[in-house]
């Protein structure tokens, strides 16, 4: 028969930090086992990872390494739980709080040792995140510190010195800046500057994530932090330099202001002798704003157009004027000097005017427009009447126009819903050789340039690329331009250090300057929300987003001369 002795007095307690100080008290490694459970004592949020806790360990035993502390961790788990991460990584954190409040006030066995300050534990929290050089890596930072760093350093009295570091705010939440910056004190405007309405997409990595900063930051006014966001960026990246609701200033959004709805168009122009960017969108508004000033409200062109679908600029008898495409099938003629409508709109499209572009003719500025109903049609805007027939012989809507010259003859090249790329001679009214064909998607943008002497045209589509083709030929240049994650919506050509770039805007959302020569990605621009429309301006590429316009320039650095697979030959 067994016997059951009753323990003597004093042997037992139901008091979790005296149970948890007896079980230690025995083990050979009591004292490092209770500096790891010391670490996750001061966790935040659902629970500390190892490769936080182990190096913070160290700090409550001195002489217990990271290695160890790990070696050593199974036997500490029984006083805690577990709690994976939304990457599946271990959170840890003590089973109740009572072992918590016990293991901050005494994380060492000699109550007379004393508890670390939280600046020391900030400072070991710190030194988990690595360094280049005087810089530490907030790119390679455990989600854990990127997440609860601020809380820590506030502890401390320290949350200024975190916010200072342009590598954090880079990588760091930004929907917990706001308060922070509050709270240490800093002003409202660089405040402002930092935090995005609305995280940036998903998937930001750092160095593109501080551009998308430094873009709010003009959009919001702050120019020198912008500059000071600006300063890492890499010799030969596209980095901001203005930025507004359309205004390139600081501006709340709204129509008095900006456009209310996206951008889906623009063009520029030249009036006066001053550089002007003519914008419409889905706000039925078309709005006209200076480039070389500041030009908050700029002026709104006389009345509302339903959806303007395309913009295009041109001049006529030495007047500047926009041509506008939109959902009410018309295409109307405007005064840039006068901000005024030229005539009445002009008709004949029998679906939306998508597409609109301006070339010359036998001497004469003509106006082309392409349409839903899968026609091109050509305009005189001295007359104000339609000019020939329309062109035919694309099978779906017309989302593309561009011009350019072919052995001293204007030509107008043409992309389609259809998948295909057409030329066509406007002074005969006929296509010129057989449909380009390649893309997988609906043509949604064309520009032209000249590579080496050599005309080539660049279209972008649904499918996710870009292409280059040789118009005379009929036939692609290299391979097509890929890396875009979704439907690319946008293209424009410019000249960057003598060389021949396009760029081109989507929906995953980016904008792409391409090397045409060398057939290689010069730099990938992270936006905050999908491009629809982007140009050239003499101040640096100018990108539509959402509501907003950017305006970035490329930082100085020579360009490879290496030619790549999808280059021109």
């Amino acid at each position: 028969m067994w016997r059951i002795r009753s323990p003597p007095p004093g042997w037992y307690t139901t008091d979790l930090p005296a149970v948890l100080d007896l079980d230690l008290g025995v083990r050979a490694d009591g004292e490092h086992i209770r500096a790891i459970l010391a670490a996750p004592a001061h966790a935040r949020g659902e629970g500390m990872p190892a490769d936080v806790a182990l190096p913070l360990a160290g700090l409550f035993a001195p002489d217990l390494d990271p290695e160890r502390a790990r070696a050593l961790l199974p036997d500490a788990l029984f006083h805690v739980r577990a709690t994976p991460d939304h990457d599946g990584t271990l959170l840890y954190r003590l089973s109740h709080q009572g072992l918590v409040d016990h293991l901050i006030r005494r994380p060492r066995p000699d109550a007379e040792a004393g508890v670390p300050t939280p600046g020391a534990v900030l400072d070991r929290l710190l030194g988990c995140v690595g360094r280049e050089g005087a810089r530490r890596r907030w790119d390679a930072a455990s989600p854990y510190l990127l997440r609860h760093v601020l809380v820590y350093a506030e502890a401390a009295g320290r949350l200024g010195e975190v916010l200072a570091d342009d590598a954090y705010l880079a990588c760091g939440d930004p929907a917990d800046l706001p308060a922070a910056f509050a709270r240490a004190g800093m002003s409202e405007r660089r405040m402002a500057a930092v935090v995005h309405p609305t995280p940036p997409p998903h998937g930001a990595v750092p160095p593109a994530r501080r551009l998308l900063l430094a873009l709010e930051a003009h959009r919001r006014g702050a120019p020198a932090l912008a500059a000071w966001l600006n300063r890492t960026t890499a010799p030969g990246a596209w980095k901001p330099i203005a930025a507004g609701g359309t205004g390139l200033v600081d501006e709340p959004r709204g129509p008095r202001h900006g456009h209310a709805r996206a951008v889906r168009a623009m063009a520029c122009a030249t009036v006066a002798g001053r550089p002007v960017v003519v914008t419409g969108g889905q706000d039925d508004r078309i709005r006209i704003r200076r480039l070389d000033i500041p030009d908050p409200i700029g002026a709104t062109l006389a009345e509302p157009v339903w959806w303007v679908h395309a913009i295009a600029c041109t001049t006529v008898r030495g007047r500047p004027i926009a041509a506008t495409g939109s959902r009410d099938n018309a295409v109307r003629l405007w005064d840039l000097t006068g901000r005024a409508r030229l005539g009445e709109p002009l008709t004949g499209h029998t679906g939306w005017a998508t597409a609109l572009a301006c070339t010359t003719l036998h001497g004469r500025p003509i106006v082309v427009s392409g349409s839903a109903d899968a026609t091109i049609r050509m305009w005189d805007p001295l007359t104000v009447r339609p000019i020939g027939m329309p062109l035919t012989g694309h099978t779906g809507p017309v989302h593309a126009l561009a011009c350019t010259v072919l052995d001293g003859r204007p030509v107008v090249v043409s992309g389609s819903a259809d998948g295909t790329v057409r030329v066509w001679d406007p002074a005969e009214g006929r296509p010129v050789g057989a449909p380009m064909t390649g893309h997988t998607g609906v043509v949604h943008a064309l520009a032209c340039t000249t590579v080496r002497g050599r005309p080539v045209v660049v279209s972008a589509a649904g499918d996710a690329t870009a292409r280059v083709w040789d118009p005379r030929a009929g036939t692609p240049l290299g391979r097509p331009l890929t890396g875009h994650a979704d439907n690319v919506h946008a293209v424009a050509c410019g000249t960057v250090g003598g060389r021949s770039v396009a760029a081109t805007g989507a929906d995953d959302p980016t904008a792409r300057v391409w090397d045409l020569d060398a057939g290689r990605l010069l730099d990938r621009i992270l936006l905050p929300a999908p491009s629809r429309a982007l140009t050239f301006t003499p101040r640096g590429l100018l990108i539509a987003f959402d509501m907003d316009l950017g305006l970035g320039a490329r930082q100085p650095a020579a360009t490879s001369g290496r030619r790549g697979a999808g280059g021109v030959p």
